[in-house]
């Protein structure tokens, strides 16, 4: 079943606002402060350079790996990683 079809969850994944040029990143009023986060979680794309490798981010926040990928490409863009390395192991491109 499609979450889009339980009427009490079709609310909420509707009410985020998706980044321009971005399908999993996007923004919602009153969760975390409106910052940018994966649609449909509160895991903000920064928080997740740090953590380890795709296949570990993958598995450990129950996301897809082009979420992790589309996050990890959003922070290369826009945001200055912790370490620059984190972004490379990745293969991301800056």
């Amino acid at each position: 079943m499609n979450i889009n079809e339980i009427s009490e969850y079709s609310e909420f994944f509707n009410t985020w606002t998706p980044l321009e040029g971005y399908k999993y990143i996007g923004v919602k009023d009153g969760v975390c402060w409106g910052l940018p986060t994966i649609i449909g979680t509160r895991i903000m794309p920064r928080n997740i350079v740090c953590y380890g490798t795709v296949a570990e981010i993958v598995s450990d926040f129950d996301l897809t790996e082009e979420e992790v990928r589309e996050a990890l490409a959003y922070v290369a863009a826009n945001e200055v990683p912790r370490r620059k390395s984190d972004l490379i192991r990745r293969g991301v491109q800056q």
